[in-house]
């Protein structure tokens, strides 16, 4: 058995110095490292990621490497020239203080396309099914609510209109009315333009958005909101600004 050097994502949603599991795990098997009580440490990687490949502790040699050379090469690649093999999958630690990032992952045929398509901005043409294992408390919000809820909620707070493009809901709102099913090809094509909208605007107006969003707060705090409309947001998730 082979101890490895693992890998710390530090991204700004992470917990704080030894608040962070991570920071806590990384430093029991790393003596040498100090944890830095103003620095976020958000993930330990376990595996062969090109951004943040484990080592063996002992040569500094890549796992991917020690793989290759390995006589388990042969159950993850038919080339046994290979100087790395990648693991299928990687393993991680997450410590979370505050909301993640949306993140879109396509499924098995979509990532195949779009990495033949454009190799540079989709470089992995393996799709991303995620198993998750909460240690602690922890939520999480998966998908996209029923087409004809989102337009509950846009309809409950004006902005998103403007942010989602009145001509947009307008659509949405009467594809709606005619299709039986919100979830049918119709009602994602309509939310596919609202959403599409809302995120070129982020990017390119990210304090609009910003001033959306606390307008949004206030409006919640303040308990302007029909009761039967669930609405899930946070007000320390990021704006997306490219």
């Amino acid at each position: 058995m082979q101890r490895l050097e693992c890998h710390v994502k530090k991204y700004k949603w992470g917990k704080q110095g030894s608040e962070s599991e991570v920071a806590r795990l990384f430093a029991a098997g790393h003596k040498n490292f100090e944890v830095d009580e103003d620095e976020t440490y958000a993930e330990l990687w376990m595996g062969t990621h090109p951004d943040g490949p484990a080592v063996l502790s002992n040569s500094s040699t890549r796992l991917s490497s020690f793989i290759a050379k390995s006589h388990s090469a042969s159950y993850l690649s038919n080339n046994n020239w290979k100087e790395d093999i990648h693991l299928p999958f990687i393993m991680k630690v997450m410590s979370i203080a505050r909301s993640l990032s949306l993140q879109v992952h396509p499924n098995k045929e979509q990532a195949i396309r779009l990495h033949e398509r454009d190799p540079i901005h989709y470089p992995d043409r393996h799709h991303k099914p995620e198993l998750a294992y909460a240690l602690t408390q922890f939520e999480l919000l998966c998908g996209f609510r029923p087409a004809d809820q989102i337009l509950a909620n846009i309809e409950a707070f004006p902005p998103l209109r403007t942010v989602m493009d009145v001509h947009n809901c307008d659509k949405l709102k009467t594809v709606i009315g005619k299709e039986k099913d919100p979830q049918s090809l119709k009602c994602r094509q309509a939310l596919a333009a609202c959403f599409g909208e809302m995120m070129e605007k982020a990017r390119s107006h990210p304090d609009l958005v910003g001033e959306y969003v606390d307008q949004l707060m206030e409006f919640l705090d303040n308990g302007g909101i029909n009761r039967k409309v669930l609405v899930a947001i946070t007000p320390r998730m990021p704006i997306v600004s490219g």
